[in-house]
């Protein structure tokens, strides 16, 4: 039962699979198309959705669409299988459609193949557009092109959808009315891509013709799709020509002969043509071999024809270039040329009339024309020369004149003939030889006219070639140009190859224009074109003879130099050069290339031939040098030197910015809890300990009175010692300006010991720092550390060296130039001290350069000149006026005497420093080094401050002087001056005297009072202060150490003045303990003598008044030593040296008074004994202690011995 069910379910399948499709369409099926239906615009290149619906599934959907309203739909999209329903079939629009009429239409099939049924159709209701997304057009499309120039071809590619991939081009031409083919072009043409939006393009050469550029774009190339294309405008193509004009045809050329080659171009305005080249080929134009492969355009070549052989068929090239050796154009000889071994070769060569185009020649009826000829022929030939004329172009000729041998012109009268087509023939008969005949003919034909009128165009005349020196004047001649039918000429001469030169013509209109030529360095043919015209209009093609060229040789002439600025530089420094023809010339300084002037202008040089800026380059010697040029022309030297310095590193990276400024005075703190500019330079050696003295004092001849005790660590109050030191020598230090102090602290910053920011916060480089605060105050500290005892030993030292002669690096200036180029080669550096009189001056070297072997330069940073220091003021500064000034601060050191002078431009007021003495050096370990107070020097150091000067006189009368003219007298051997360095100097007289007695002469040179000063080593030091003096006071202080004891000095003092006011110190120092002897507010006159002095024990002082007046005088003693009672009763109240005074004491004529305290142990306690030299000599307190402690070690032994005897 189940199988028979089964059977008849299969059945049944089977049979309504063979139910006819008309029974299916029976069934309701239906096809819609939604979209696109009409007026959509669609863009090519993108992806649309085709919308449709079935109402089943089954069979295929065939999709194509119409670009014509749907007439018909040749254009497959795609076939699907049909899903039934609702159906979106994405259709790839293609972007080479542009329509407005496109329809879709779907046809569903019960099959893709035949055969086929058809259930379905529908299509787009109406129309919609199919616009391609890119858009393609040309830009500023150029209206005329030549062969020979490049044209830019732009064009605009608008692509959304990235499409398109490449594009090509296409070009056409035509010469008259019809179009040629569109050409593909090759190359880069092929495959342009197509992001590059631009091409140059060249035409093909065409005298005259038009033009159109196809561009074609694809999704990719080779082998892509088409996707769009534009069509350019016309554009006109016009290109020049060259017409060879001879050799042109139908002449025979003798080897080993010149002959010249001429030619024409025209129809180029834009100045195309390059140059010309010229071949000549032996085998009718075949092949072709090299006459001259490049020659300018100047219509003319001498050719010298190759000797020992023999041709038929020569012909001669003559072609023009573009751009760089491509040949734009050519022209041959229209006819055979010969070449023949010798003169002995038969041969005859037709010269007039041998037209190289038609018509270039026009005759009239009835006018007289020289037919011209030239001939060869062997010896003893007979021969007749036989003219014919051809009025066929050379088709047949008849004879009209025989000529006897030796002819070379006939005078020939023009027949009356109306013809366009007339040759005429020149044939050599010899005599029974026909085949040793020869002739020649026009290679083209010339006009003959009777009834036709015809307007003669005119001929142009004028030099090939002239030749003149650049400058020169030369003249273009064109005055025997002329015109057939003797109408006027108008003239117009233009320079048509300036190889970059152009020159003004006096007046182009005329006939014989004028002009001068600047050129470069090497010589150039500058061609000039005549163009002659009558007015009229020509009407023979090509013709030429209304144009002529000349070519001027032009040769250069040699530079020449009138001056630079500024007058020297160092390497980055600008110079412009001024002179004549310096273009293209190598600049040399020092023999160093420096710079090659260029040969075409540009905005930093408008005219390189007359002026030309410049930059000095590293390596040029730094010395003075002379500026030569050279060109191909020749060379020129400068007049003047150049002054080449060295890079100053120092100044523009180092040097402080601003100048040297002055302050009143360095301050001494005298209160020992406050701080000021002495402390800080030598610490508390400025200030006393006191030492208490314990048990009994004692004296020695060589250290005076000492005793057992101790001493207060604590200072107490000034030194005395130091207190004159500052007076003299440092308190005013600053007045003229703190150069040794600006200097010092300079080389610490470049010596990295500080950074700037270590004394300015915020402040990061040299140039931002000021002179105030933290800087100020270092500057005050080291300025007056020139005045320490290791300064001043150098100062001695170095000034004593130059006494000798020098040699380098061992004596004199030698040694001292030698120690400067040391710290320079170490880059330690150091500082140069310059004197010149009383004036000193503090400098840092940085170079040294030797101009010559007499000549030596120490470059240096002044902080007098701080425009050196940033790069814009010096730039300024080597412009300026003052020759002395415009260049980077350097000593010079003139070696050609016996001695060495230095010399230094100060400013413009102080004019010039030097001499053979005041150059010393003091190296960066010195200048930044320890200070201590220069009471621990040897020797004498004699001081002079105020209103007068000073100077030296020993026992044996030799001097010590500062001379009116700025020099030293120097007799006192191993004596020295030295400066107090402040700007200009602190009007201090200053002296090193080695042990031993002098006189010091003391000279007023205004109103005003004067400290004289002098130091004895570490022990003593004996002073004159505030002595009035005016302009003409001499004055004289002796002091005399017995038996060189420093403690023992006798000071005897002297004026010229009739009565003046005075005080006097004498300072005993004895290690760390001293004694202070002052005569205060006394009066000398002019007939007497102060002489003050100690006693032997250093304790009293004794002044006598070696005169005739009495007077009043005060005292006041001071020490540091004081008894162990003394402190305890004064501990806590001293402020100040223990001190003991005496007001008002009298001393007579010719009197002697010995002076002293009480009790050097208690001076506060004390009073002044005033002995007179016939008193009573008083009480000595120290012999009374000595006997009071004798007393009492002799008690204490007679006490020990009782004691012991009773225990016995």
């Amino acid at each position: 039962m189940k199988s028979v069910f089964v059977s008849f379910l299969l059945l049944s399948v089977l049979l309504m699979g063979l139910t006819p499709s008309e029974e299916v369409e029976a069934i309701s099926y239906t096809l819609s198309l939604e979209d696109p239906n009409g007026g959509e615009n669609i863009f090519g290149g993108t992806t649309f959705d085709i919308r449709l619906s079935t109402s089943v599934a089954g069979g295929v959907l065939v999709i194509t669409y119409s670009t014509d309203g749907g007439a018909t739909f040749p254009n497959q999209i795609t076939t699907n299988s049909n899903a039934g329903g609702y159906q979106v079939i994405g259709w790839t629009v293609p972007n080479n459609i542009e329509t407005s009429s496109a329809r879709v239409k779907v046809e569903w099939r019960s099959q893709a193949a035949e055969p086929f049924t058809v259930y379905r159709t529908d299509s787009s209701y109406g129309n919609f557009s199919i616009t391609p997304s890119a858009v393609l057009e040309f830009m500023d499309f150029p209206a005329l092109m030549s062969y020979g120039r490049n044209e830019l071809i732009r064009w605009n590619l608008w692509d959304g959808t990235q499409q398109v991939g490449a594009l090509n081009m296409q070009v056409r031409y035509r010469t008259d009315t019809v179009w040629g083919t569109w050409t593909s072009l090759t190359g880069t043409f092929a495959n342009i891509p197509a992001d590059q939006g631009g091409i140059w393009f060249m035409p093909s050469y065409y005298e005259s013709a038009y033009g159109q550029i196809k561009l074609r774009a694809y999704t990719f190339l080779p082998g892509g799709t088409f996707i769009k294309e534009i069509i350019s405008p016309e554009f006109e193509i016009s290109s020049p020509w060259i017409e060879l004009t001879s050799l042109n045809g139908g002449e025979a050329l003798v080897g080993g002969s010149t002959y010249e080659i001429t030619w024409a171009t025209a129809n180029d305005a834009s100045g195309i043509i390059t140059g010309a080249y010229l071949e000549y080929s032996i085998d009718g134009g075949s092949s072709w071999l090299t006459i001259q492969w490049s020659t300018p355009n100047d219509f003319s070549y001498n050719w010298t024809i190759p000797a020992g052989v023999n041709y038929d068929h020569v012909r001669v090239k003559a072609g023009v270039y573009h751009t760089e050796w491509n040949e734009l154009a050519n022209d041959t000889s229209d006819a055979d040329l010969r070449i023949i071994e010798d003169e002995s070769v038969t041969s005859v060569s037709l010269l007039a009339p041998n037209p190289s185009i038609p018509g270039q020649l026009v005759l009239f009826d009835g006018e007289t024309y020289n037919i011209n000829w030239r001939y060869t022929c062997y010896p003893g030939a007979i021969y007749v020369f036989k003219l014919y004329l051809s009025e066929n172009n050379g088709s047949t000729y008849t004879m009209f004149a025989s000529l006897s041998p030796g002819t070379t012109s006939y005078s020939w009268t023009v027949p009356a003939l109306d013809i366009r087509t007339a040759k005429i023939m020149v044939k050599m008969d010899i005599t029974g030889s026909e085949m040793y005949d020869a002739s020649s003919r026009s290679s083209n034909p010339f006009y003959i006219f009777t009834e036709t009128v015809w307007n003669r165009p005119p001929v142009a005349l004028a030099p090939n070639s002239l030749a003149a020196q650049e400058g020169a004047l030369v003249t273009l001649d064109g005055s025997e140009s002329y015109d057939p039918d003797e109408d006027g000429l108008f003239y117009y001469w233009e320079q048509v190859d300036t190889l970059g030169f152009e020159v003004q013509l006096s007046d182009p209109y005329d006939d014989r224009p004028t002009f001068r030529a600047s050129i470069d360095d090497y010589s150039v043919s500058l061609v000039f074109q005549l163009t002659v015209s009558d007015g009229e209009d020509i009407e023979v093609a090509h013709y030429t003879d209304n144009i002529k060229r000349t070519s001027v040789l032009i040769t250069p002439s040699g530079p020449t130099i009138t001056g630079f600025t500024p007058g020297g530089g160092y390497e980055g420094t600008d110079i412009c050069i001024t002179g004549t023809n310096l273009r293209g010339a190598s600049i040399y300084i020092g023999g160093v290339l420096t710079g090659t002037v260029p040969y075409s202008p540009s905005p930093a040089n408008p005219d390189p031939d007359v002026a030309y800026n410049f930059t000095l380059v590293p390596g040029i010697p730094p010395k003075p040098s002379a500026i030569t040029v050279t060109t191909g022309a020749g060379s020129a030297t400068s007049e003047d030197e150049l002054e080449v310095y060295p890079y100053p590193w120092y100044c523009l990276d180092h040097g402080f910015t601003f100048g040297n400024t002055a302050k009143d005075y360095l301050s001494y703190p005298w209160l020992v809890w406050e701080d000021g500019d002495y402390r800080r330079t030598f610490g508390d050696d400025v200030y006393l300990n006191l030492w208490i003295c314990i048990g009994i004092p004692y004296w020695t001849p060589w250290d005076g009175w000492d005793c057992l005790g101790y001493e207060i660590s604590q200072p107490i109050c000034p030194d005395p010692l130091a207190a004159i030191w500052y007076g003299v020598a440092y308190c005013h230090l600053a007045q003229n300006g703190e150069c040794f102090g600006l200097s010092a602290v300079n080389l610490e910053l470049y010596l990295d010991e500080y950074e700037p920011n270590d004394i300015q916060p915020g402040v990061y480089t040299i140039d931002d720092l000021e002179l105030e605060g933290a800087l100020r105050t270092r500057v005050d500290y080291l300025h007056g550390s020139q005045v320490s005892a290791e300064c001043v030993h150098y100062w001695v030292a170095e000034h004593l060296y130059n006494l000798v002669p020098p040699v380098y690096g061992f004596s004199g200036m030698g040694l001292v130039l030698s120690s400067i180029e040391s710290s320079i080669d170490s880059g330690d550096l150091g500082i140069i001290s310059i004197v010149d009189g009383s004036n000193g001056h503090i400098v840092v070297p940085y170079e040294v350069v030797d101009i010559d072997p007499d000549t030596t330069r120490i470059y240096i940073w002044d902080i007098n000149k701080p425009e050196w220091t940033t790069e814009g003021a010096a730039e300024n500064a080597l412009l300026g006026g003052n020759a002395n000034m415009n260049h980077p601060p350097y000593i010079e050191i003139d070696k050609s005497s016996y001695y060495w002078e230095w010399s230094y431009y100060f400013s413009p007021d102080q004019g010039w420093w030097g001499g053979p003495m005041g150059l010393t050096f003091l190296h960066s370990d010195v200048v930044l080094g320890d200070r201590t107070l220069p009471t621990t020097l040897d020797g004498l150091y004699d001081l002079v401050f105020g209103c007068a000067s000073g100077s030296i006189e020993d026992e044996e009368g030799n001097v010590m002087e500062l001379l009116e003219n700025g020099t030293y007298r120097m007799d006192i051997e191993g004596a020295s001056p030295f400066t107090l360095h402040s700007g200009l100097g602190t009007g201090t007289y200053a002296y090193y005297l080695p042990d031993g007695n002098y006189t010091t002469h003391i000279k007023g040179f205004e109103s005003g009072v004067y400290n004289c000063t002098i130091f004895s080593g570490a022990r003593a030091a004996y002073a004159i202060e505030n002595a009035a003096a005016e302009n003409g006071t001499e004055d004289t202080l002796r002091l005399f150490q017995e038996d060189g004891n420093p403690f023992l000095g006798t000071m005897t003092y002297r004026t010229s003045d009739q009565e003046k006011e005075y005080s006097a110190t004498l300072i005993k120092r004895f290690g760390t303990r001293e004694r202070v002897f002052k005569v205060l507010n006394a009066t000398i006159f002019d007939d007497s003598r102060a002489i003050i002095n100690t006693t032997e024990d250093y304790g009293k002082l004794v002044f006598r008044n070696d005169g005739d007046h009495n007077f009043t005088f005060d005292v006041r003693f001071q020490g540091n030593v004081i008894s162990e009672e003394a402190w305890d009763r004064l501990n806590g109240t001293l402020t100040d040296l223990p001190t003991c005074e005496a007001f008002g004491i009298e001393i007579g004529p010719h009197e002697t008074l010995t002076i002293y305290p009480s009790n050097w142990l208690d001076l506060e306690s004390a009073e002044v004994i005033v002995e007179r030299e016939d008193g009573d000599n008083g009480f000595d307190l120290m012999l009374l202690a000595l006997i009071i402690g004798i007393m009492v070690v002799a008690v204490a032994v007679v006490w020990f011995l009782m004691i012991r005897r009773r225990n016995g």
